[in-house]
């Protein structure tokens, strides 16, 4: 009896902690994620290049507001972006397999899902913000390489379709 008491009080003691990490308003985990949580999500990605990317773009308005919405996000936050992101992805790689020109109105619906995605999930993401950073993206090749790695030519692709977009309004 004290051993099935004891475990009960160990269940109860769980689902205490439970009720309290969930946020009543929204109905989700009030822990953000850890940064080894960040790294089973991402497992490509690596210390060295958050590093990079914070010594290039650590100044910036993108990268606080960026870093502000990353603060609150838990585990299955960055599981949703991620699925969100691989969705987008497999549609513009659908799209530029197709053959579809880079200023079509199909190109412009997939780059724009992009972008908003962006916007949604990282920091305001204006079309001359896509724009920019689509280009640094396609001029570097350790993105090249993970971008075209299904559809080669799909990285430059993507930045013509950004500044199309950006051209359309």
């Amino acid at each position: 009896l004290q051993q099935q008491a004891a475990h009960l009080g160990d269940l109860l003691a769980l689902i205490d902690k439970t009720i309290n990490d969930i946020d009543p308003e929204t109905g989700r985990e009030k822990h953000p994620m850890n940064t080894r949580e960040m790294f089973e999500v991402f497992p490509d990605m690596k210390q060295e290049h958050q590093d990079e990317a914070q010594e290039r773009w650590g100044k910036t308005e993108a990268w606080k507001q960026s870093a502000e919405r990353w603060s609150k996000y838990t585990k299955a936050d960055v599981e949703r972006m991620k699925s969100q992101m691989t969705q987008v992805y497999a549609r513009l790689e659908n799209v530029f397999a197709s053959g579809v020109r880079p200023d079509a109105p199909e190109a412009l619906t997939a780059i724009e899902a992009m972008r908003l995605l962006s916007d949604k999930w990282f920091y305001d993401t204006s079309k001359e913000m896509h724009v920019k950073g689509t280009e640094f993206v396609s001029r570097d090749e350790r993105f090249v390489r993970n971008i075209d790695r299904n559809c080669p030519g799909l990285a430059a692709w993507i930045h013509q379709a950004a500044k199309a977009n950006l051209a359309a309004g």
